[in-house]
């Protein structure tokens, strides 16, 4: 299985090769999807972790009349709602992978200063690997 690590907070920012461009979109989803269509790679499930909830939810409390909105003007929900506003971007990032390849996807929000959430997440992680791998195989 293939990991990601996506940076919420990175929602308005720019990338670091193309200044034009949006941080968490050409950074992030991006460079995912190109990993993805390696050839050893396409078929390989997906679990991608939307880190930093913590600092995702300070940026948006910062500016609750615009949240994500400036980035994404196709948002339908509540600017000052964190929790609305990551589902929109898991959502999206869903529909982006989706378009590539119809691999199993999972989906985690994470702080990683919370070594005890993480630890869980990674455990899960592993285990949703493992099973795949071992249905893959014809062993369960």
């Amino acid at each position: 299985g293939l990991i990601f690590v996506l940076s919420l907070p990175d929602f308005d920012q720019h990338s670091q090769d193309n200044r034009s461009a949006n941080k968490l979109v050409e950074d992030g989803v991006n460079l995912m999807l190109q990993v993805m269509r390696a050839d050893n790679l396409q078929g390989v499930p997906v679990c991608v972790l939307l880190n930093k909830k913590d600092l995702f939810i300070r940026k948006i409390a910062s500016n609750p009349d615009v949240g994500i909105k400036s980035v994404f003007p196709e948002y339908p929900g509540r600017t000052s709602s964190h929790n609305e506003s990551i589902q929109f971007i898991q959502d999206f990032i869903d529909s982006e992978i989706s378009k590539e390849s119809k691999v199993s996807k999972t989906f985690y929000v994470t702080t990683a200063t919370d070594t005890e959430v993480v630890k869980n997440v990674l455990a899960k992680v592993i285990e949703n690997i493992t099973n795949t791998n071992l249905q893959n195989a014809g062993l369960i």
